[in-house]
């Protein structure tokens, strides 16, 4: 007997402990599809490429920002 049959099997009294273990029966195969395909249940790996992007767009847009802030000052310079 697994872990989520013993759960099922239990009778609650509690409201929302009912609610969950009627969702687990419902959507058990969705819930926990990362255990069927052994990813990590964790999204650690997906959040530090994104962190990456992040910080280059970050620095691409200070980049893009001072040149154009310094283009446009030696533009209003020379008027």
């Amino acid at each position: 007997m697994n872990l989520w049959t013993n759960l099922i099997s239990k009778e609650h009294i509690d409201r929302d402990c009912k609610q969950y273990i009627k969702r687990l029966k419902l959507e058990a195969d969705r819930l926990f599809t990362f255990i069927k395909y052994y990813v990590e249940y964790h999204n650690n790996v997906s959040e530090h490429e994104l962190r990456k992007f992040a910080t280059y767009h970050q620095i691409e847009d200070t980049i893009s920002h001072i040149s154009w802030l310094y283009n446009h000052t030696l533009k209003c310079a020379y008027k």
